[in-house]
């Protein structure tokens, strides 16, 4: 008995012996039930060279166009990180929504903080919980924790965020403008962690927080982590003032809205005389906040005048045809002003000079030239004197000669009898207002239907398909055919017209005259013969169809080649339900679902118990 327990002592010291290295190269744990928790930071720099002053430029114009509709913030690259590394993905789809806060105004900090939660519950990974064997370790303690976190971190692809950070800079650069990207700011990252042993002697790895942190640029700088809000609140003041203005004028008549637009720019702001002493750098989106930031202190030149005026335009919408013009040139001194095409004439738009100036509130406004040329420049006689505009060759290049052309004052009453589409003595079709010729070159209306004028002359030698900024139109003599919906030549090839234009977003089976005809972008795929799948994803029905020069054989029924294959067609479409023998061109053939099984030779027996010798799908003999 003795000799028995001192036989047991031994083995335990021995087994205590045998596992000392063990322990020294973290492989068992000493304690079958540690758990404990920890801290991991790193930090890094994109190292990229950025104007930040030309990217808050480009982010104040785009929030500008933003309010015209224009989206100006991409998710390409966030898409790129999808494919490629999902939790990258993770973080970019994270930050995106809270740098847009940052540079929108609504929130200053620059630390994105969070719990394992939130990484998750965006569905790119699946978990951030591992066992110790998962990531390649037996255990985890405190001389190796840093060592087992880096490795889940690896797994769920978080060991550095520059590349969702550099992702972020290629899709929303703009609205990134106070981020210090050199390498004097970057970026920390930090997480918190926790391990723990299950009952069985398994170790766990867990990530619980994260914090991330961007560097601030000095000159947007509250704190090192904390953006002023100075900017943000101009840039959507002014955006919300701009939109308040069109608002109120949306009851006016065409002419009455411009009218007020002009008055209330010039309520807004004062013309900055000091800065136009400097000469003028056109080109700064600012001038357009000034106006409407309702700041007394930020004003503007004649730049900011004649972008406002037109931006209030873009932003409305009119009775009739109204377009407005941004032209810049000469007077007495560099100038910007505005062409508005009132109804289809060019009038004069000095927004500036209404200010204060020589045309006094509304004499250079909407006002026709009393002599002059677009190439001689035009000059307009007001209470105050007269002023010579001239274009510059940056107008002259950006512009046609119809689009500069001013009309000229009106004398008298005004009270023209011609107007619109009118038939002259000599059987010529014009386009006139109030008596005055208008050499413009559009579409009109005239007596029910629309007419394509060139240089103020209906064109009647237009037929067929023709296109005009963009738009692909069906004409018969200058007219566009409105009613009518089917299919017209042109260069020889036929397209789908509805009411009279180009149908170019149509993708799909089109029915017409008792046929079936493929049509990609409007037009008829002559192209495209053989078996062709009509794709739910271009809201098709899935079946697969056998086309002839884009045509659907509603007549054809038999075999149709295919990637090398055999299919059975049944009148013009895969017959996928065909399963047995059928016959074609005086042979029998085996089909299953529709697709013949050169797999199968042999003996084969048919449904009905008749026996067959098959030979690569095909009937050789009956037994």
């Amino acid at each position: 008995m003795k000799k028995n327990l001192i036989a047991s002592v031994l083995s335990l010291l021995m087994l205590c012996i045998f596992y000392i290295p063990s322990v020294c190269a973290e492989t068992e744990p000493q304690d079958k039930r540690t758990a404990g928790h920890g801290f991991y930071e790193e930090s890094g720099s994109l190292d990229l060279e950025y104007d930040d002053a030309a990217l808050l430029n480009d982010y104040a114009q785009a929030k500008l166009n933003e309010a015209k509709g224009l989206l100006y913030a991409s998710n390409y690259s966030g898409r790129q990180l999808l494919r490629t590394s999902p939790g990258q993905a993770t973080v970019y789809f994270l930050l995106k929504d809270e740098i847009r806060k940052i540079a929108d105004g609504e929130r200053t900090s620059t630390e994105f903080s969070g719990t394992a939660s939130d990484l998750l519950q965006l569905g790119l990974i699946d978990k951030t919980r591992f066992s110790a064997s998962e990531l390649g370790f037996n255990t985890i303690g405190e001389h190796n924790k840093v060592t087992v976190f880096k490795a889940l971190l690896k797994e769920i692809g978080l060991t550095d965020i520059k590349t969702a950070l550099v992702a972020l800079m290629d899709d929303c650069p703009y609205e990134l403008y106070w981020f210090n990207k050199t390498n004097s700011g970057g970026y920390k990252y930090s997480y918190n962690f926790n391990y723990d042993q299950d009952a069985s002697g398994e170790y766990y790895m867990e990530l619980t927080h994260y914090v991330f942190r961007l560097t601030v640029a000095d000159t947007y700088a509250q704190d090192r982590y904390i953006v002023k809000s100075d900017i943000p609140d101009a840039v959507n003041r002014a955006v919300r003032t701009a939109k308040e203005i069109v608002r109120e004028g949306a009851g006016y008549s065409d002419r009455d809205k411009l009218e007020y637009y002009c008055r209330r720019i010039c309520e807004l702001t004062s013309y900055n005389s000091a800065a136009a002493m400097g000469g003028i750098n056109y080109g700064d989106p600012w001038q357009i906040i000034y106006v409407f930031d309702r700041d007394p202190q930020t004003n503007v030149v004649c730049e900011g005048y004649a972008k406002s005026f037109s931006y209030l335009c873009e932003l409305s919408s009119f009775e009739e045809y109204v377009a407005c013009y941004l032209v810049s040139g000469y007077t007495t001194e560099n100038h910007m002003w505005n062409i508005v095409n009132l109804h289809g004439i060019n009038l004069l738009v000095d927004v500036t000079n209404c200010d204060g100036g020589i045309g006094t509130e509304t004499q250079l406004f909407l006002t026709g030239y009393d002599k002059g040329s677009v190439e001689d420049g035009y000059t307009v006689w007001c209470s105050g004197g007269s002023i010579t505009y001239h274009y510059d060759s940056d107008t002259l290049t950006a512009y046609s000669t119809e689009a500069l052309t001013l009309a000229r004052k009106r004398t008298g009453s005004g009270s023209g009898t011609k107007n619109g589409l009118v038939l002259d003595d000599d059987g010529v079709y014009r386009y006139y207002e109030y008596d005055q010729f208008i050499p413009l070159t559009d579409i009109v209306d005239y007596d029910g239907g629309r007419f394509f004028v060139r240089d103020g002359v209906l064109d009647t030698e237009l037929n067929g398909l023709n296109a005009f900024l963009g738009v692909w139109y069906f004409l018969a003599q200058g007219q566009i055919q409105d009613r009518y919906t089917g299919l017209a030549l042109y260069d020889g090839e036929c397209f789908l017209i509805v009411n009279g234009v180009l149908e170019q977003s149509f993708n799909g089976l089109l029915n017409y005259d008792g046929a079936d005809f493929l049509v990609s972008a409007g037009r008829i795929r002559y192209d495209v013969s053989g078996l062709w799948n009509y794709s739910t994803e271009i809201g098709g029905d899935g079946l697969w169809y056998y086309l002839s020069s884009g045509q659907v054989q509603t007549q054809y029924t038999g075999l149709a080649l295919y990637d090398g294959e055999w299919f059975y067609v049944t009148n013009g479409s895969l017959d996928t339900d065909l399963n047995g023998l059928v016959d074609y061109d005086g042979e029998r053939f085996l089909v299953s679902e529709g697709r013949m099984r050169y797999d199968v030779s042999g003996p084969w027996v048919d449904s009905d118990g008749s026996q067959y010798e098959l030979e690569h799908g095909q009937v050789r003999d009956g037994l």
